[in-house]
């Protein structure tokens, strides 16, 4: 019977109401957590990184120098960010 009473019990567990909380509202102008300079970064890199992979060669897919170009834009956003508020 304790085994029953056990296995109801870890059975009823999933069906505990949950603590509830509030979503804290994101901040006007981010996108997926980025903020609008950061986005613009990123997009200025893809574009840059397609524009160089297909001058310098046709075989290689356009999203892999979408995605490095997207990647340089961010690490780039990011040193500039840094130099800035060592600045301040």
């Amino acid at each position: 019977m304790r085994k029953l009473a056990l296995i109801a019990l870890v059975a009823a567990v999933p069906f505990v109401p949950q603590a509830a909380s509030a979503q804290t509202a994101a901040k006007t102008g981010d996108v997926f957590g980025l903020n609008s300079s950061q986005v613009v970064a990123i997009g200025v890199g893809i574009v840059g990184g397609i524009i160089v992979i297909e001058a310098l060669t046709l075989s290689a897919p356009v999203y892999v120098g979408a995605a490095v170009g997207g990647v340089v834009g961010n690490w780039w956003y990011s040193q500039k960010a840094a130099e800035e508020g060592v600045k301040k």
